[in-house]
């Protein structure tokens, strides 16, 4: 079962990265490990979500190699909402 933050207007999944809407795959609040407590999130990367976003959702593994690999086009591929 997921979980969803946030008032009537703006729900976050937080079983979905919210960059790319696509399963974050994060196990945190399972008794398993999960994969994101073995990766560095660049503060860089967390700082691009708007503020109403940020702290709610695991970012995705894919998500985080795309920032990594280049920061630029990352960053230019947002979407519109990202960037009010």
């Amino acid at each position: 079962m997921s979980k969803t933050v946030g008032g009537p207007t703006q729900s976050i999944e937080q079983s979905l990265c919210p960059f790319c809407q696509a399963s974050n795959a994060c196990m945190a609040n399972t008794k398993s490990a999960c994969w994101c407590f073995q990766v560095k999130v660049p503060q860089e990367l967390r700082n691009l979500l708007p503020v109403d976003k940020q702290n709610t959702a695991c970012i995705c593994n894919d998500c985080i190699t795309q920032f990594n690999q280049n920061q630029q086009a990352f960053s230019l591929n947002l979407p519109a909402s990202f960037l009010s």
